[in-house]
């Protein structure tokens, strides 16, 4: 009797410790989200517990590779709908893969001094939110350069390029990219922007 209950005891540590693999196997991405639409350059973050190498493909082609359990990086992508698949392997040459369609939007008002390449209008993301975004105006200096949340000052750099994540609560926002040249004349774009949740930790 002993035997039999040390053997099913056995039996049920192996269970557990395989479920356990299983369920820490997987690829999560917490970004872009399957069938979102954002900007390009398109932020990406992904991860996988057990892997040793990570790699994103858009539309069948390697696109960025690391060599580690997680990436984190913005990735420019043509307008249009992509297939994107991010794989890892692990240390036994194991693969795992997060398969996903995003659609990438042209830059908001290139034409008036401000490029907002992210987030897309009236598009659908998590927060926090990836703000990709330039300036220029011919024969004119950008100083300096602000995003702003439903009128409200969240960051400011002194450069005519933004590329920063802003937190936002549940719902529908305003976001207004803002630039200043050498002669203090202002130029802005701005984009309507829902957030459903946060992103996954990387």
């Amino acid at each position: 009797m002993f035997k039999t209950v040390t053997k099913c005891w056995i039996v049920s540590i192996s269970a557990i410790f395989s479920m356990s693999a299983m369920a820490f196997a997987g690829v999560t991405v917490g970004s872009p989200a399957p069938g979102s639409t954002s900007g390009s350059p398109v932020h990406f973050v992904a991860s996988s517990p057990s892997a040793i190498a990570m790699t994103v493909y858009v539309d069948n082609a390697a696109v960025y590779s690391v060599k580690a359990p997680k990436l984190d990086t913005s990735i420019p992508l043509a307008a249009g709908q992509h297939y994107v698949v991010v794989q890892a392997w692990d240390s036994a040459g194991a693969v795992t893969k997060f398969a996903e369609t995003i659609i990438v939007g042209a830059a908001v008002n290139a034409g008036n001094g401000v490029a907002i390449s992210s987030p897309a209008n009236n598009s659908t993301v998590n927060s926090p939110i990836p703000v990709v975004a330039s300036a220029g105006v011919p024969g004119r200096s950008i100083t300096a350069m602000a995003v702003y949340l439903d009128n409200n000052l969240v960051f400011q750099i002194n450069a005519a390029n933004v590329n920063t994540k802003v937190n936002a609560g549940p719902g529908t926002h305003q976001l207004v990219v803002q630039a200043w040249d050498s002669a203090n004349a202002i130029y802005k774009s701005s984009v309507m922007v829902t957030t459903g949740g946060t992103a996954a930790a990387a």
